[in-house]
């Protein structure tokens, strides 16, 4: 076949579970995921597994500011997918108690502010590696669900003590990746809190082994990158962003474009 250009189509439906050992069908209908946890929710800060990253900034809107991400990779060095949506999770807006419903859409301002940026890692090391070529995904688009752990409940904000509302985003995206090739994501949207102060958009994050969920995607580490310098940092601290790519579009399956050449 050498020469030629190999176009695979493959279908994963329902009956993907029974290949993939102990996934459940949310993880056995994706090609990269580490979902929402399911045990130690919103514990004390030590022993939670359910965590957000956001940074506050003044009154005036940042000039520089950082967004917070991660990782991933698909399939090995000589395969292209082409990935057409992936899935983040957020918490935001005041939730009265640990199982209320008070919020079920999230703001237009809001959601119109939220950016995904992604790219190629550039085979410098990580902490501190500068790469321009993480960019704004386009074109892209997406839509916002409210949704609930396992459990029933909200997000309790470590900080306030207060119950957050939890929303799932899907990006909409036409992107073609590598085979083998690292790739970074990070969640922007920048939005004036309750006390006046701009901030992040918070990235859900979870410590793996405290999850519930597989933890084969994930290395205890996520990162931070600076819109202004174009700088990566690595941090280590157990935890990783809950992530879903190509996630099960409501029937049962997906489709996801292989390319071998």
């Amino acid at each position: 076949m050498s020469g030629y250009f190999k176009t695979i189509l493959v279908i994963v439906a329902l009956a993907a579970s029974v290949f993939l050992g102990g996934l459940n069908q949310s993880e056995a209908n994706s090609i990269f995921s580490f979902l929402l946890p399911t045990q130690n929710l919103n514990l004390d800060q030590n022993n939670r597994s359910n965590k957000a990253l956001a940074n506050t900034y003044s009154t005036s809107p940042p000039i520089d500011y950082q967004i917070y991400g991660d990782s991933f990779t698909l399939g090995t060095s000589g395969q292209r997918y082409q990935i057409n949506t992936i899935r983040l999770w957020t918490s935001y807006g005041f939730e009265s108690t640990a199982t209320s419903r008070d919020m079920t859409t999230l703001p237009s301002n809001i959601l119109s502010a939220v950016n995904l940026w992604a790219g190629p890692d550039n085979g410098q090391p990580i902490n501190g590696q500068v790469n321009n070529q993480i960019v704004s995904l386009q074109p892209q688009s997406v839509t916002s669900k409210r949704v609930w752990y396992a459990n029933g409940q909200n997000f309790l904000n470590t900080n306030d003590q207060k119950w957050r509302a939890v929303w799932q985003f899907d990006f909409t995206v036409n992107w073609s990746v590598q085979g083998g090739q690292i790739y970074h994501y990070f969640l922007d949207g920048l939005f004036i809190n309750a006390s006046g102060f701009y901030q992040n958009i918070p990235l859900h994050v979870a410590n793996p082994a405290l999850s519930g969920v597989s933890s084969r995607n994930t290395d205890a580490t996520y990162l931070i990158f600076d819109i202004g310098t174009k700088t990566i940092t690595s941090v280590q601290h157990n935890l990783d962003a809950n992530i879903e790519i190509n996630p099960n579009t409501g029937n049962g399956s997906y489709m996801l474009l292989l390319l071998d050449n």
